[in-house]
């Protein structure tokens, strides 16, 4: 059913168990971080609910994952916000008997852009849900949605892949990219090229600041300091690659810790402190004495 996702193994689970007992809810609420699979997995989901009432569910079941499905409607934000109108459109449709089928979803993604009066346009609708009309709301942003709508879903919420997990999609989307935090960040790192060639070098100078380099904690100081976004953005990496390196070694280094705490000190310091230069080579300076 969800042979296409990577990890989420739990809410698979969970929605594979209510589709095969019929015991789906009107309104689902899909929360976790930006870019870990939570539309996708949305996608699979509506295309299987449509599916097992479809005359042709195989083909039903492809053009929901195409979006050319006439039962299943996407909303998404058109700039910045989606707003009352789309919505309204909606509740119109889902007045109507589904065209193709016995079920009609909607999905809505990135729902906490929903503006206050696109929310409470949404919330007459799932007050009283038209039968055969299923809601699935993405988002990674919680605490912008009105209370009175996450407690008309069932709530499932999506932890990080790990770092297999996402390599795993990444190398299934053909990205020469390594250490993403999340597929979405590899696809966006891979479409800036030259960003992602400043952090390769970056990481080699940083893995020999790790081994006391006093030289390559100034060569690094010098590459990342042309501007405070490069060195919060490079820092920020620096400190999952640390992590990453943690999570994988059978014993916790505690010599770990103390460059990642300064990692995140100095980002604090970058957004107040005009010197950047001079708070990067500090930083640099104090990890390679740790480490030497």
């Amino acid at each position: 059913m969800f042979d296409q996702i990577v990890g989420h193994e739990r809410q698979k689970g969970i929605l594979s168990r209510e589709i095969a007992e019929e015991n789906v809810s009107h309104a689902y609420l899909f929360s976790g971080e930006e870019g870990i699979g939570k539309r996708m997995t949305a996608k699979a989901f509506a295309a299987e609910l449509i599916k097992a009432r479809a005359l042709k569910p195989d083909e039903a079941f492809t053009r929901v994952m195409e979006e050319r499905h006439a039962d299943f409607i996407v909303l998404e934000a058109q700039g910045k916000t989606i707003g009352i109108e789309p919505v309204r459109q909606v509740a119109k449709q889902v007045n109507v008997r589904p065209l193709e089928g016995g079920r009609r979803v909607v999905l809505i993604d990135d729902a906490e852009k929903m503006t206050p009066e696109a929310q409470n346009a949404l919330l007459k609708t799932l007050e009283e849900p038209p039968e055969n009309n299923i809601f699935i709301l993405v988002t990674s942003r919680t605490d912008l949605l009105l209370p009175t709508i996450m407690s008309r879903c069932e709530k499932l919420f999506f932890l990080p892949l790990s770092a297999l997990e996402t390599q795993t999609v990444v190398e299934g989307l053909g990205i020469d990219v390594t250490d993403a935090r999340t597929p979405l960040e590899a696809v966006r790192r891979a479409e800036n090229p030259e960003a992602e060639e400043k952090f390769r070098e970056a990481g080699h100078l940083f893995e020999r600041v790790m081994k006391g380099d006093m030289l390559s904690a100034l060569l690094l100081a010098e590459k990342i300091s042309e501007s405070k976004e490069v060195a919060q953005e490079i820092c920020v990496r620096l400190i999952e690659r640390l992590r990453r390196k943690l999570t994988q070694d059978d014993i916790l280094t505690p010599s770990y810790f103390e460059p990642i705490r300064l990692l995140f000190e100095l980002i604090e310091r970058i957004q107040y402190n005009i010197n950047l230069r001079l708070q990067v080579e500090a930083c640099m300076i104090k990890i390679a004495k740790i480490r030497s």
